[in-house]
């Protein structure tokens, strides 16, 4: 997407937003999770977000917050930012991308989803991070 295309507003927090198409997004999160194909100093600009973000949660939400406390529990792993209307992005960051404790670990914190469903999600991710 061209960078003229991108329209702005600002939010109920006066923060300034950046309107894009829910595909853009997804993209843009996607590739801050894992910006392996990025040139090397965009990835290191990822790194450096991503690492912000998990190390300070509460920046990103306020304590108790489910963003905040699920990249506390994700250790650097998950990446998760909610907004206004509904609008959701979250990510793993397949450097550091361990399934299993990541399940466990959502299980046993939040305790809101099933053991079935997490275990066909760790088993979905964990094959699709070997191809």
């Amino acid at each position: 997407m061209e960078r003229d295309q991108v329209e702005l507003g600002t939010d109920g927090c006066s923060a300034p937003n950046f309107a894009v198409p829910l595909l853009n997004a997804a993209l843009g999160f996607a590739r801050l999770c894992d910006p392996v194909s990025l040139p090397q100093a965009r990835a290191a600009a990822c790194r450096k977000i991503t690492a912000a973000m998990t190390s300070h949660s509460e920046m990103v939400s306020g304590f108790g917050e489910f963003d905040c406390e699920l990249m506390k529990v994700g250790n650097g792993k998950i990446l998760t930012k909610r907004g206004a209307e509904g609008f959701k992005l979250s990510g793993f960051c397949p450097a550091h991308w361990d399934p299993v404790r990541a399940a466990w670990a959502l299980l046993s914190r939040f305790q809101m989803a099933t053991p079935g469903a997490w275990a066909k999600t760790c088993k979905r991710e964990t094959a699709s991070a070997r191809q």
